[in-house]
């Protein structure tokens, strides 16, 4: 059976960006206008807020993903040597396909941990841009007395 070459990398390329992280796509976090304000000068505010979060997070996304295609790249080498020395030579592909599916799952994991705090940092971000051109947070205003 022949492997072809070409659809090989495709499909590592294709498992690698599993395990990047992407930037938050939308803030999770409620903001009503302030008195007063037009929704149109409510949505400007969003837009250059939303813009304002994103730049902000922008070089801990690079640098994650920096690490993550770094890391692939050190276990499939790793795997491909520890292959080659195990089997002369000869299992050094199985190897190096090995050390790369480690890679990429541990990534993969990793990648799912890191979102939530991400996002929670553009939320944080987006929020005082907000609050900071005069928005508001609705609060949570407990019902009822304290808890029996």
């Amino acid at each position: 059976m022949l492997i072809n070459p070409q659809a090989t990398g495709a499909a590592a390329m294709l498992i690698a960006l599993a395990g990047c992280l992407a930037p938050p796509a939308a803030p999770m976090v409620p903001v009503i206008p302030g008195p007063g304000k037009s929704f149109v000068t409510f949505d400007a505010d969003q837009a250059a807020c939303r813009q304002y979060a994103s730049r902000q997070i922008a070089p801990a996304v690079v640098t994650y993903n920096k690490f993550s295609v770094g890391s692939v790249v050190l276990t499939t080498a790793f795997g491909a040597a520890i292959g080659g020395a195990a089997a002369g030579g000869g299992g050094a592909g199985t190897g190096a396909a090995a050390g790369a599916a480690f890679g990429m799952a541990a990534n993969a994991v990793a990648a799912g941990r890191a979102q939530p705090s991400l996002q929670q940092e553009y939320d944080a971000l987006y929020a005082s841009c907000m609050v900071s051109h005069g928005n508001q947070m609705p609060s949570h205003r407990p019902t009822g007395g304290p808890p029996a």
